[in-house]
Formats: C-alpha cells, sequence, structure tokens
C-alpha cells in the first residue's frame, strides 16, 4: 500500500485501541504503538491467508445457520393463534414463553462466549446447531406449557451463542475495511430468519399445521449440523511455529489505566494468536483432521473473560452501540408480538398465512439498510480515514447511525397511528 503522508510513527503518540493505521509507514521501521488490525503471518493456516473459496465456504455455513438459529427464535410468535387453541394455552402463557426466550438470548452469550474465545469457534457452533436442531424436534412435538417454557429457554440460549460466535468469525476471517460488508450479509441472513422464512412458515401452517412446521426446521437444522461436522474449519488461529508476538503494548507511563486493561484483555480473545510469525515458507497446510480439530485452546484466564464486558460496557461509543443494538432489537420483538396479538383478533381476524405476510416489510427495508450499513459503510470509512491521514477509528462508523435513528423513529410513529 501506498505510504500517506500521516506523522505517525516510531516516535509519535501510541494508536488507541481499535485505531488502525491503513496506510502507514514503511513495514521495516519498528514501531511501539500497537496494531490491532489484524495483519496476516507468513503461516498459510492464518485464516487471513486462507483462499476466497475457503473463507466463503465457512462464512457461508455460518449465514445458513444463522438464518435457521433466527427462524428458529421467530416463528413461533406466528403460530400463537393456532398453539393458544392445540395446546389449550392464553397469550399471556405465549407471551411468558417468549419472555423466557428473550432471557435466554440477553444471557447465552455471557455465560458461553467465553469458552468460545478459549477453546474456539468450532466446538461452539457444532454444540449451538445441534441443540438448535434438538429443540426443533422437541418444539415440534411438544404438549405441555411446562415444554414450551423449557424450549423457549434453551432455543434463546443457542441462539445468543450462535449470533455472537458469528461476529467473532468476520473478525477471523476479514479484513478492516471488510468487515461492514460482511456484517451486511450477516444482517440479510438475520433478517431472512427473523421475517422472511416465518412468511414461508405461517404459509406452510395456514395448510398443515404449526408442527409440520417446525419439523422442516427441525430437518434443515439436522442436515446443517451434519454439514458443520465435516465441513466448517476453525477460523481461531493457533500459530504451529514460535514467533515474535507483534508489538502490542503502549510505551506510555498510564499502561495500567482501565482503557489498558480492557486493551489487554481484548487481545487476549482476539490479537493474542495474530502473530508476526519468522515461519519458513515450507510451513504446511494443516490437515483435514488437523483443521476439523474440535477444541483449539490458548492460555487465556476464562474469569478475566467473564469480565471482560463489564470493563468494555464503560467505553462510550461502546455503551452507546449497544443501545443502540437493543432499542432496535426491542422495536422489532415489540412489533411482532403486537402484529401476532393484534392482527389475529376482530375486526382483522388474520389467519397464520396473513400475520406471516405482516413481515415482509421489514424484511424489505432491511435489504436497503443491509446496503447502508455495509458496502457503503465500509466506503464512507475509507473516504474518512483517508482524510484522517489513512487513520481509521472503530467510532467512524458510528457516523452513519443518525439515518437509522431517523427512519426506525419514524417507523413507530406510523405504527402507533390508528
Amino acid at each position: 500500500m501506498a505510504t500517506s503522508t500521516t506523522t505517525l510513527g516510531p516516535d509519535a503518540f501510541p494508536l488507541p485501541p481499535g485505531t488502525v493505521l491503513l496506510r502507514g509507514y514503511e513495514q521495516a521501521a519498528e514501531s511501539t504503538a500497537f496494531v490491532v488490525s489484524p495483519t496476516p503471518s507468513s503461516d498459510p493456516n492464518d485464516p487471513l491467508n486462507w483462499p476466497s473459496w475457503r473463507k466463503h465456504l465457512n462464512y457461508g455455513l455460518t449465514i445458513a445457520v444463522t438464518v435457521a438459529a433466527f427462524t428458529n427464535i421467530s416463528i413461533q410468535i406466528v403460530f400463537w393463534q393456532q398453539m393458544k387453541v392445540d395446546l389449550g394455552l392464553s397469550i399471556s402463557h405465549l407471551s411468558h414463553a417468549q419472555s423466557a426466550q428473550l432471557a435466554g438470548l440477553a444471557t447465552g452469550c455471557i455465560f458461553f462466549i467465553p469458552f468460545t474465545i478459549k477453546y474456539g469457534r468450532r466446538s461452539t457452533y457444532l454444540a449451538s446447531t445441534a441443540v438448535s436442531a434438538a429443540v426443533a424436534w422437541w418444539t415440534a412435538s411438544m404438549h405441555t406449557n411446562t415444554e414450551l417454557i423449557i424450549t423457549n429457554i434453551i432455543t434463546g440460549l443457542a441462539g445468543a451463542i450462535n449470533e455472537t460466535a458469528v461476529q467473532m468469525t468476520i473478525a477471523d476471517l476479514f479484513f478492516v475495511h471488510q468487515r461492514g460488508s460482511a456484517n451486511g450479509l450477516y444482517f440479510i441472513a438475520v433478517m431472512t430468519g427473523s421475517f422472511l422464512t416465518p412468511l414461508a412458515a405461517g404459509t406452510q401452517a395456514a395448510t398443515q399445521g404449526w408442527r409440520r412446521s417446525y419439523y422442516s426446521l427441525a430437518i434443515a437444522l439436522t442436515i446443517l449440523s451434519v454439514l458443520f461436522v465435516f465441513l466448517y474449519e476453525e477460523t481461531k488461529y493457533t500459530p504451529a511455529t514460535t514467533g515474535e508476538r507483534q508489538s502490542t503494548e503502549f510505551s506510555s507511563p498510564d499502561c495500567e489505566s482501565d482503557i489498558l486493561k480492557v486493551k489487554r484483555a481484548t487481545e487476549c480473545s482476539y490479537e493474542l494468536n495474530r502473530v508476526q510469525s519468522h515461519a519458513a515458507p515450507s510451513v504446511r497446510m494443516n490437515t483435514y483432521r488437523q483443521r476439523m480439530r474440535l477444541l483449539s485452546t490458548t492460555p487465556e484466564s476464562l474469569s478475566q473473560l467473564f469480565i471482560l464486558p463489564l470493563h468494555v460496557i464503560t467505553l462510550p461509543h461502546i455503551m452507546f452501540t449497544a443501545l443502540q443494538f437493543a432499542s432496535g432489537v426491542c422495536w422489532l420483538v415489540l412489533y411482532m408480538s403486537v402484529v401476532s396479538v393484534v392482527f389475529s383478533a376482530p375486526p382483522y381476524s388474520f389467519n397464520t398465512q396473513s400475520v406471516a405476510l405482516m413481515t415482509l416489510g421489514p424484511f424489505v427495508g432491511n435489504i436497503f439498510s443491509s446496503l447502508y450499513g455495509g458496502p457503503f459503510a465500509d466506503w464512507v470509512v475509507m473516504r474518512l480515514s483517508k482524510r484522517n491521514g489513512w487513520l481509521y477509528e472503530p467510532e467512524m462508523r458510528l457516523y452513519l447511525l443518525f439515518l437509522p435513528v431517523i427512519t426506525m423513529a419514524g417507523g413507530i410513529i406510523m405504527c402507533d397511528e390508528p
């Protein structure tokens, strides 16, 4: 890449966590500033060095299971009209079960993702996909309120694990300037599972019953579980040779600040294994058995990984992003719950298929928003970085959130109109 005129270099101030010099000084020049961008090593087993087809295969599997996982999370609301008759339950019972699922979604990643960081992504995907398949089979044959609550809790836990693990896979496979597009594709998958497949499920349920829709989902998840066993490679990079770790320490005397503690913990979870390798070009590709290993253990402290979110959430831009994301999810959950209850009752009296059709609008909106938050966001970030001396700052992506705030507020207001 061309050398920028930026003054950053060995004698300049250190870069804060998350900041990346996209075009900087010569690589031969040593720097005391840490580098958080994923710099690939010379090891062909480094996921950043993988050929495109391997990246696309791995990421394609995660996209497929994301669609299935969010379908499992979303379709039950569409079936409420049939389920309350079949199971002899009230809307209140079904709503409580939905709340149990949301509790699982909210807490699942907190409890299980630290194990994903320490032991690898593959085991997490295998477990969450298998559990999702099993609970889909169970849901299709359940008959009691107790089963309804338990299956919803497990569905939420498995869905939360998958949702967070995909973000880790994106960080493993893609460079900083590619992650907006990768996330755009991910959110298309999320909204496909949240709104488009429930449309198909509602149509099937209208003619064959809600249980048949769950059986179809269970079959799809079972097939995905088998595909993951044989095709999904571990994306957590563990170097096979001894190398020198990239310089990731500040030269600042304030190295014991809370920000640096967060940085060090984050490095343990994501950048610990991204080393400046001195392996010879003769390093061989891992065998198929090695690439399909169940565990990829590294020496992070599990206790620190559990505590890490408590430190990170205190950063203003992280808190703002979390609140923005949470408000969006809250609105979508509220929308689906209200649609199922209101439009299935008089004066609308929609059947299951008609209720499912109400999910089409959010899906169409998501297509445009994914283009806005994906490729367009990457383009904006590159332009802003260029104006900033090719210095990328993660907060640059937050500048684009003004439009979603306006459109979401407008949608809520219009939905409330009689």
